[in-house]
């Protein structure tokens, strides 16, 4: 796992701003920061259909140029099944 900075500039957040998260990746990072957004904001929007651009920077011993990613979600009914 590393640690990601990722913030949302089209929500006014610069990078001083961002939220620090563990990842595998770039793209874990974006996902993640996309899931406890829709969960902070009790409104699902990315979840919903409306996609978010935001800014994901590793954060290490350098501070690496940070790269624009699209935070998509969709919801995926699952079922199970118990023994009564």
């Amino acid at each position: 796992m590393r640690d990601f900075r990722v913030w949302c500039p089209d929500m006014g957040q610069k990078a001083k701003d961002g939220r620090t998260l563990a990842a595998r990746d770039f793209q874990g990072a974006a996902a993640e920061w996309g899931r406890i957004h829709d969960i902070a904001t009790k409104k699902f929007t990315i979840l919903k259909g409306r996609p978010e651009v935001v800014m994901v920077q590793e954060i290490g011993k350098h501070e690496y140029e940070p790269l624009r990613l699209k935070v998509f979600g969709e919801s995926v009914p699952a079922y199970s099944a118990r023994f009564v």
